[in-house]
């Protein structure tokens, strides 16, 4: 009987193993190494519900200002950016005529429906303390950070908009920028200019001195192509994790300092972009002639993420919850409000759409994602 039990376990495994293995076959991605000699091969997984689920929870609005209507200095009218402090302040980036407006709500009720409102600019020009292009901009101990494509480097601020200092990075001798994460005592940059050599992450001390540089481009296809370099890198989180989110391909990473956890599937699945380059008088234009899924936005709250994605199937954004800890689809809001940008504070979600702040309780909501992650 012992004898029929341990056959019986031994096929088993046989089986699961030979499974996983043509699986794995149908979902690889290369990874390039500078050299382009590498064969690496990193595994996609996929995600466990094949098809979206929407959410049955209704979000209720609690707030809708309007800035349109108020005093000229505090009208927003194309924010780029919405993040709140650990204190739930708001803070609004706004653009107007290639200018960067700070708007920084602070709540004076408990209900989170009452701010007052301070408006600031970091300076414009040729100072040390100048923005002329924001390419990514968070906030680390009770600070500003934000890279800016004008100087190549990452500039400091405190939260009422006064100028701290800025970090430069050198590798090979060329200036290093892009996209950026803090860790817990570590500084993680992407490198911009990638596709044209060089690795692909630095990762630094939060005074930007160099400790290592790592990574390459996980997928190889049309390596030269900036299309395949766009995207966003979370805010770190746990034991000095954080994502990797290409705006298109339809996949994530998942890294732990400089190694990779994993790589996984949107629900979308893998896209197949097919993009071209082509000479203008302006110089080269890329263009997706194949249409599919985009990430427009994330937010990490709790133990979740959010990502809102525009797909060649949907005529709107879709807003998609995943695990934070294993990238696990779990749901799609159904009655997501109009949105630029959107942030998430306790169990209010903040969406700032042209003119208007919309504040909602998800509080349904969060109750809803409890359910889905138990299952």
């Amino acid at each position: 009987m012992k004898k029929i039990v341990c056959l019986f376990v031994l096929g088993l495994s046989f089986l699961m193993i030979f499974s996983c293995s043509k699986e794995s076959k149908k979902n690889i991605l290369k990874e390039t190494k500078r050299d382009e000699r590498s064969n690496n091969k990193i595994v996609v997984l996929k995600q466990k519900v094949k098809n979206r689920r929407y959410s049955s929870s209704i979000m209720k609005k609690v707030v809708d200002i309007d800035f349109s209507k108020q005093k000229e200095k505090n009208m927003i009218y194309s924010p780029e950016k919405l993040l709140p402090d650990n204190k739930g302040n708001l803070y609004i980036i706004d653009l107007l005529n290639e200018k960067y407006i700070f708007h920084k709500l602070i709540p004076i009720s408990k209900k989170y429906d009452k701010f007052n409102h301070i408006v600031f600019s970091p300076p414009q020009g040729q100072g040390p303390g100048d923005v002329s292009r924001m390419l990514d901009v968070k906030i680390y101990d009770n600070k500003f950070y934000i890279s800016d494509m004008g100087t190549q480097s990452i500039k400091i601020f405190d939260l009422n908009g006064k100028y701290l200092k800025s970090i430069v990075i050198f590798t090979n001798g060329k200036k290093h920028f892009g996209k950026f994460s803090f860790l817990k005592d570590k500084l993680i940059v992407e490198n911009y200019f990638y596709f044209a050599d060089g690795e692909k992450f630095a990762m630094c001390d939060p005074q930007g001195h160099l400790i290592e540089l790592f990574g390459s481009h996980i997928d190889g296809r049309n390596k030269d192509n900036g299309i395949y370099h766009d995207n966003y890198l979370s805010r770190g989180f746990g034991e000095n994790e954080y994502y990797y989110l290409p705006f298109y391909l339809g996949f994530v990473t998942k890294y732990k300092n400089d190694k990779v956890v994993f790589t996984k599937e949107t629900i979308d699945g893998l896209q197949n972009v097919i993009a071209i380059k082509r000479k203008t008088k302006f110089g080269i234009l890329r263009k997706i002639i194949k249409k599919s899924e985009a990430v427009l936005d994330y937010y990490i709250f709790g133990n979740y993420i959010l990502i809102k994605s525009k797909n060649s199937k949907y005529d709107k954004s879709v807003w998609d919850i995943y695990t934070l800890d294993n990238f696990d689809y779990l749901l799609t809001i159904s009655d997501k409000p109009d949105s630029y940008v959107v942030a998430i504070y306790k169990n209010r979600l903040i969406s700032a759409y042209e003119s208007k702040l919309l504040i909602y309780d998800i509080t349904d909501l969060l109750n809803e994602l409890k359910k889905y992650n138990k299952i």
